[in-house]
Order: structure tokens, then C-alpha cells, then sequence
């Protein structure tokens, strides 16, 4: 019987008294918002989460910034954006009063750890990969490529620069970075498997150890720097003593590639998250495995122990944060603080509800006015969503998935109603018939099925698309269908009898986005290039091109009263202008690649979704 075995009665007992829910979402919805955003809504694509030394603050780091969480409440303390790009890594000094960062840019910046204040930029370098403080907190340590760079903290300066003796960036580039607690050692582990020990006084290579198979993803030191533990993507961990820099053991079973490490804070358990989502804990002294977390399909990309003597937390691929019981095995908790990317939205008629499918995590429900979440849908079959959309009675969810599969959802309960399966390529998009009768789903393989939302049944096969089909939408008066295709056209169909009627001239690339004027008698779209096209619906002849935005125009929308006309395009920058006149009357920096767009039922706010899966609230500041 192991320690933790012994710990087992009396812990395990503390456990049952541990809350099993966050009581309130964390208020960030307002903070660090874009000049026009109402509100925010997700944090977008995470890139990694540390915690503080004393485990009492996470930082996050994203593509919207740095969110720095109290983990005593999950409260947001700050939401730091000084940041220009995505934040590639994040580091917390040993002292947890500081936070290092560095971006796709290379900037690196230092930030107040307990306030999330800015301090200065540190320096400007090429785009690092990974930053590490030192355990003294003297020195920062970044790596890209096959490129190691130590940092003065103090007189913020480049004081040394190594690089690996070998030509392939691709099959040489460092993958792992972490400084020795007791020598001078930096570690870093290259993609070829082996590992590169370094002298950070003389810069000298110390000795090169020929570890993994492939990939070394992840390394860890003891304590005392007595020991260093590698993952890697040959699912197997590695153990060695830095006294004689030979290997102890390896470490392998039921294990996908090792992405993450972490060790208790008395070295007594590692543990290391895994490809298949699984978190596997195993005793440092006797090699033994010791008990598998979860295995959702989720990848796990960081792993902490917090320093509570049974608790485990991880961040996944999706973005969610879990919290783990090392005992039971059981995950105590989804901790709703961070819900990462959303791959697309829906406005409910009523235009108060905002509906967001996240990928394994289930349709989120917001206050389309605040921001705020109201409700979370959750089947446990349904995975990887990719589009949504509103019953015209607001009472039922069709959600995709990005396989082949239709499901429809109580906007209540969250009861499975019916699932279509659509034997072909991944599907695209998916759009409700005015009268609520219909479904039409676009897929892959060129085509685009209606389904009878009421009997299950196929009612008609649209064929006609040479490419992919990005984009489908009904008419207000549900008799026409409208779909956009990589094959540069945009095709109208009769909804009732499922024949084409008319297709339009050729876009310049690939049809991006559509969407029909409320009177039904116009077809706009938008074809990755810097024009708008209006088409008649009855002739499907061209009515209208506009011409001279700077920008490839990429998606596009009308307001319920036809007045409005809103496109956005690659820079981020969306326009509102006149839909008759074509005069702009607002114009919104939404600082990133927009790639839908919708207003709501009043005509009051413009929702957005961009690149990143971050989707905001836009205030029309039209009159």
C-alpha cells in the first residue's frame, strides 16, 4: 500500500463535502470589449493554462488575450488584451507575483500575476513557441524552431542564444522547454525524440539524450532536480536521474501521446494527459499505475495538481476546464469559466436568444442583449457540432454535426426530438423552412437535402453544385431555396418541388456567404472577393455589384426591415450600409476575420462570429 492509499479515508471523506458545480458564471462578458460591443461571448481558441504556485489564480491564455481566474471563487480578475495576435505561451515567476507572455508576434510582455495589470513589454523577437521562467525568477527561457533564447528579467535583455546543431526545422524544432530547480540546466526536447541538455551559465551542450521515438511533447523536474520526466507522442513516459543523465524506466500502457506532465506537490504522483483524453496518474517511486481520469475523446493539453492532495485539473482541445478527484476517479466538475471556440450561432425569432453549439460541450443559450448565459443544452450522443438553427417558433434546435447527422432539440429540455442521417461527406450548414416543416442541409459531397421535420423522411435531393455547398437558405415565403458553393455560383431551387430554377453568374472564388432581402425578392452574396452581388429571385439575373471595399468580403446580412445591408470581410472590419443606396452609415473594427453575421429581430444589434469562434454584440448606432 502506497502513501496515497494511506491518505485514502481521510481524504476521500473531504472530497464528498467538495461542491460538484460552479454556482455562477464568470462575469466577462464586458471586459476588455472592442469600441461598439454590447458584449462578448466565448474566449476563443485556447493555447495554454497555468496555475500560480500557490494554485490560487489559472491564467488562460487565448487568441482574445490572457484571463486570469481567482480558483477560490472561478471568478474572472482580469481579462488582459495588450497583447496584439494570439498568445502562443504563458509562465508564471516562482514567486507568483509576475506572469510572462509571448505572442504570434513575439512580443513579449510581463503583467502583474494578482491584478492582471500590465507591468511593460519585456522585448520584441521572432514568434516563441514556448516561454519558461527560471525557478530563482531571474532569467525567462523561450524556444522556437530549433532556436533557445535566455532573457535577463531585471534588465530585460537577450543574455544568451543557443541552437540545435542540426539543419531540419521540421524534424529538429523544439517541442518542450523547462529549466533544472537546482542546476544550471535548461532541458529541451526536439521532435525527433531526443532531448537537449544545455549549461545556461556557459552555453555549453551538455549532453544530448536519445529518449522518445518521436516527438518529445512534454518534460517535467522533480524537486530537487534529481529527476526528469519526459512525455511523449510514442504514448510513453520517461524517467531519468540527472545525476548520471541515464534512464530509470519507461513508462507505457493504455496511454495515447503524452501532450501534457504535471507532478503533486510532493512529487509523489505524475501525472500526464493524453491524446485520447485521458489523464493517467502513476507512483514516482514505484512506477506503478496508479488510476486512469476520464477518456472522452477530448485531448487533454494541460494538466495541474492543485495543491489540495486529491485534485486534478485539466484543459482540453475544446477548451474546458475540468476538475478531477484522484481518488474516485470522478470529475467533480466542469468548471464554466472558459468556453472556448464556437464554431457557429443562431438568433431566435424573438431575437432575445443567442444559441451556440461548442464542440463535445454541448448548445449554450444567451441573453441575445447582455451576453449573459441563461441556459445549457447537453445530449450526451451528440458530438463535433458544426451549424444551428432556430425552429421558426423558437421551440426546437436543429443542430449538425459535422459528420452526418441531424438532430432535433427541445429549446426546454433539451429532449432529442428526431435525427436525420445524411448518407454522404460532412455536413456544412442547416436552415429551417418558414413554416417550420422543413429542414435543408448542405454538405460536402455537392448536394443539399430537404428533410420533413415531421415524418423523419427525405422529401428531395437538390443536385446541380460542381463543389462543396457552403451556405443554405430559404425565402421568407419558403418557396425558394438559396445555395452557395465553392463552385463559385449560387443556385435557386423550388422548395416544394425541389428542381433548379435558375444559377448565377460566376463569383470570382468560392460563394462564402448569402442571405435573401425580408421581402424575398433579392439574393445577396458574397464571394471572398472585394465586391457584393445582388441577384434577382425571379430571374436569377444579376441586379447589383458593388464594387471598391479594400477587403475580400466574406459574409453579409440583412436587418428584419430590409433598410440595412451589414458585410464584413477579412480584416475584421464590418460595414453597415444603405441596402438601397449602398451608403455607409456605420462602420464597426472588429479586429479579426468575421465569418458570419446576423442582426437581431428588432434591428437594434448586429451579432458577429469570427476566426476564432469569439462571438460579439454589436450596438446600431444607425438612426
Amino acid at each position: 500500500m502506497t502513501r496515497y492509499i494511506y491518505l485514502l479515508s481521510t481524504i476521500s471523506l473531504l472530497s464528498l463535502l467538495a461542491p460538484n458545480t460552479i454556482a455562477q458564471e464568470a462575469p466577462h462578458a464586458n471586459l476588455s470589449l472592442p469600441e461598439g460591443a454590447i458584449a462578448r461571448i466565448g474566449n476563443g481558441r485556447s493555447t495554454e493554462m497555468k496555475y500560480s504556485p500557490e494554485t490560487d489564480r489559472l491564467a488562460v491564455a487565448s487568441s482574445t488575450g490572457i484571463w486570469l481566474y481567482d480558483t477560490n471563487t472561478y471568478q474572472l480578475i482580469n481579462l488582459m488584451t495588450d497583447h496584439k495576435g494570439t498568445i502562443n505561451s504563458i509562465d508564471f515567476s516562482p514567486d507568483g507575483n509576475t506572469l510572462v507572455s509571448i505572442n504570434v508576434k513575439g512580443n513579449m510582455h510581463l503583467w502583474d500575476a494578482r491584478t492582471g495589470h500590465y507591468k511593460h513589454r519585456m522585448a520584441d523577437t521572432i514568434s516563441n513557441k514556448i516561454i519558461v521562467f527560471h525557478p530563482h525568477g531571474h532569467t525567462i527561457g523561450t524556444a522556437v524552431h530549433r532556436l533557445i533564447m535566455l532573457w535577463d528579467v531585471k534588465d530585460n535583455r537577450l543574455r544568451k542564444r543557443y541552437e540545435l546543431a542540426k539543419d531540419d526545422d521540421n524534424v529538429f524544432r523544439i517541442d518542450s522547454l523547462v529549466f533544472s530547480p537546482t542546476e544550471s540546466i535548461i532541458a529541451a526536447g526536439i521532435h525527433d525524440g531526443t532531448i537537449d541538455l544545455w549549461d545556461t551559465f556557459t552555453g555549453e551542450n551538455i549532453q544530448t539524450l536519445d529518449a522518445h521515438r518521436n516527438s518529445v511533447e512534454c518534460m517535467v523536474f522533480n524537486r530537487d532536480g534529481s529527476l526528469l520526466i519526459t512525455g511523449g507522442s510514442d504514448t510513453t513516459i520517461r524517467i531519468w536521474n540527472m545525476k548520471t543523465k541515464g534512464q530509470i524506466t519507461t513508462l507505457f500502457g493504455d496511454m495515447g501521446s503524452v501532450k501534457c506532465l504535471a507532478l503533486s506537490a510532493d512529487g509523489g504522483l505524475i501525472a500526464a494527459g493524453c491524446h485520447d483524453g485521458a489523464i493517467h496518474l502513476w507512483e514516482t517511486d514505484t512506477h506503478k499505475h496508479w488510476k486512469k481520469l476520464g477518456g472522452d475523446e477530448k485531448v487533454i493539453f494541460d494538466v495541474a495538481f492543485i495543491e489540495d492532495l486529491r485534485t486534478v485539473m485539466s484543459r482540453s482541445w475544446d477548451g474546458s476546464i475540468c476538475t478531477w478527484n484522484i481518488f474516485t476517479g470522478e470529475k467533480t466538475r466542469t468548471v464554466d469559466i472558459f468556453h472556448g471556440k464556437f464554431s457557429s450561432f443562431a438568433v431566435s425569432p424573438d431575437g432575445n436568444t443567442i444559441a451556440t453549439p461548442s464542440r463535445n460541450t454541448g448548445i449554450f443559450l444567451w441573453d441575445a442583449t447582455s451576453g449573459a448565459l441563461l441556459k445549457k443544452i447537453h445530449h450526451p450522443s451528440i458530438k463535433s457540432h458544426e451549424d444551428i438553427a432556430f425552429s421558426p417558433d423558437g421551440k426546437t434546435i436543429a443542430l449538425a454535426e459535422h459528420t452526418n447527422n441531424v438532430h432535433l432539440l427541445s429549446t426546454d429540455t433539451g429532449e432529442l426530438k428526431q435525427t436525420f442521417t445524411e448518407d454522404k461527406k460532412p455536413i456544412t450548414a442547416v436552415a429551417y423552412s418558414p413554416d417550420g416543416n422543413t429542414i435543408a442541409v448542405s454538405s460536402h459531397d455537392t448536394t443539399v437535402s430537404l428533410w420533413d421535420t415531421t415524418t423523419g423522411q427525405l422529401k428531395h435531393t437538390l443536385k446541380g453544385h460542381k463543389a462543396q455547398v457552403r451556405r443554405v437558405a430559404f425565402s421568407p415565403d419558403g418557396n425558394t431555396i438559396a445555395s452557395g458553393s465553392d463552385d463559385r455560383t449560387v443556385r435557386l431551387w423550388d422548395a416544394n418541388t425541389g428542381l433548379e430554377k435558375h444559377v448565377t453568374k460566376p463569383h470570382v472564388d468560392g460563394v462564402k456567404d448569402i442571405a435573401f432581402s425580408p421581402d424575398g425578392k433579392i439574393i445577396a452574396s458574397a464571394g471572398n472577393d472585394p465586391k457584393f452581388y445582388q441577384w434577382d429571385v425571379d430571374t436569377g439575373k444579376q441586379q447589383y455589384v458593388f464594387k471598391g471595399t479594400r477587403f475580400d468580403i466574406i459574409c453579409l446580412a440583412f436587418s428584419p426591415d430590409g433598410k440595412m445591408l451589414a458585410v464584413s470581410s477579412h480584416a475584421g472590419e464590418i460595414e453597415i450600409r444603405d441596402a438601397k443606396s449602398k451608403k455607409p452609415l456605420q462602420t464597426i473594427n472588429a479586429k479579426n476575420k468575421v465569418e458570419r453575421l446576423a442582426f437581431t429581430s428588432q434591428g437594434k444589434s448586429l451579432i458577429s462570429i469570427d476566426i476564432d469562434g469569439v462571438i460579439y454584440i454589436w450596438k446600431i448606432a444607425v438612426e
